[in-house]
């Protein structure tokens, strides 16, 4: 499972963005490892989203954090294949920014 859902991704990407070879799919799949391997020494892995409503059930903090690295693996994918790779070095700069802010995050219990 997930800690967003493939259309929770989708309505913050562009409208054009599709799912053509699970791009999105992939992007959420990775964006829910990257958050669970770098919170991992500090937190449990996140639960994953109700699946009867679609909504995150993850704390706001990672579940703005996996949608931030979810649109960078899937703009950054895009980049490579449609842009001849310009955007992948600002998107995987994103991503080591935001790895270094995820280690650092401390989430209390609610």
């Amino acid at each position: 499972m997930s800690i967003i859902s493939i259309s929770y991704l989708q309505k913050e990407l562009p409208i054009d963005a599709s799912n053509m070879d699970q791009l999105i799919t992939k992007s959420v799949t990775r964006g829910t490892s990257y958050i669970n391997t770098w919170c991992g020494k500090i937190h449990y892995p996140f639960s994953d989203y109700d699946t009867t409503t679609g909504e995150p059930t993850a704390p706001n903090e990672i579940v703005y954090y996996c949608t931030e690295v979810s649109k960078a693996f899937y703009f950054s994918a895009i980049g490579e294949v449609s842009r001849a790779g310009e955007e992948k070095s600002f998107w995987l700069s994103h991503l080591k920014i935001l790895r270094t802010e995820l280690q650092q995050l401390k989430i209390s219990p609610q």
